[in-house]
């Protein structure tokens, strides 16, 4: 059986922290774990978003769509601020075009 030995991202992401940790010591591991944590989040490539039927994307991958949580969009449809959305039963849904354009009316030009 041949294994593929290629370090991945998370194996170089695993050994900085693991170095950054030894090097820190005990009370700063903490700190370690929560930036490690970040940087995970930051260079965390998203899949590519899936749709579910036509351009309709799940919470799921609507909030990686738009770099946000589920949790965020789940607050923002209870209180009328985020994009929108299709519900049907318990199901919901957001239109690629839908979150393009909520995207667009957030932008700022400074």
């Amino acid at each position: 059986m041949k294994v593929d030995a290629t370090p991945t991202a998370e194996d170089a992401i695993n050994a900085l922290s693991r170095a950054l940790a030894a090097m820190l010591g005990g009370l700063r591991r903490e700190i370690v774990r929560e930036l490690m944590a970040e940087l995970r989040a930051a260079i965390a490539v998203p899949p590519p978003a899936t749709t579910v039927a036509g351009d309709l994307l799940n919470e799921t991958n609507a909030a990686r769509y738009i770099g946000f949580t589920a949790a965020a969009l789940k607050v923002w449809r209870r209180t009328g601020r985020g994009p929108a959305f299709i519900r049907t039963g318990r199901a919901v849904r957001y239109r690629l075009s839908d979150l393009d354009a909520w995207l667009q009316a957030h932008r700022v030009v400074a």
